[in-house]
């Protein structure tokens, strides 16, 4: 399945127009379009880059691992990643705060799961 085809199958599954799915995604509709269509003006197919994967994976839901999976099979982030998705979650959350905020979640995971973190 292309990422198009995924885009336009969740659009359809979600009742939700191209130009909704772009305000949720944070990109411009016209790009959406060409990414659901397999083509841009020139007649190329669209190579999005990582930064719209990860948009286009937010607006869904889900985790840039799991969207790729969806559109490519076998395809790995890195080693032991897929493994564990929500950790993967929780470093995606932490490339969002600010470095107080980061420190502060390390702190908090420290006191929830001290045995993960013996040899700190």
């Amino acid at each position: 399945m292309t990422l198009g085809e995924y885009v336009n199958a969740f659009c359809t599954e979600h009742n939700l127009s191209m130009r909704e799915f772009a305000k949720m995604s944070g990109i411009s509709h016209a790009y959406i379009s060409m990414i659901v269509n397999g083509k841009t003006p020139r007649g190329n197919a669209p190579a999005p880059s990582i930064d719209k994967y990860e948009a286009i994976a937010g607006a869904m839901g889900i985790t840039l691992d799991q969207l790729l999976r969806a559109v490519n099979d076998n395809v790995k982030l890195s080693e032991g990643e897929d493994d564990y998705p929500e950790i993967t979650m929780i470093a995606r959350a932490g490339k969002k705060m600010s470095p107080e905020r980061r420190a502060d979640m390390l702190k908090m995971l420290k006191i929830a799961f001290p045995e993960a973190f013996k040899d700190d």
